[in-house]
């Protein structure tokens, strides 16, 4: 009873992750076509965020020194 079931399940699941890694593979040629067709339009979509990214926490930076110093200063008198 048990063993079969626990064999039957360990091979139902091996076979589902050889399919995972198979459909994996498969989509990641398909992916690769995509990526030929629009890899220009992806690199520039990327920049923006980053770009925006690295300035919000250039903010943050200056802000968290403002406040630092600010701390400071009630700290001094």
């Amino acid at each position: 009873g048990k063993i079969v079931e626990i064999s039957e399940l360990k091979e139902q699941f091996l076979m589902g992750a050889i399919n995972d890694c198979l459909g994996e593979k498969e989509r990641e040629r398909e992916r690769g076509r995509e990526k030929e067709r629009d890899r220009e339009p992806k690199l520039i979509r990327l920049q923006l965020p980053l770009e925006i990214m690295m300035k919000g926490m250039k903010d943050e930076r200056e802000e968290e020194e403002k406040m630092k110093k600010k701390r400071n200063a009630l700290l001094m008198k």
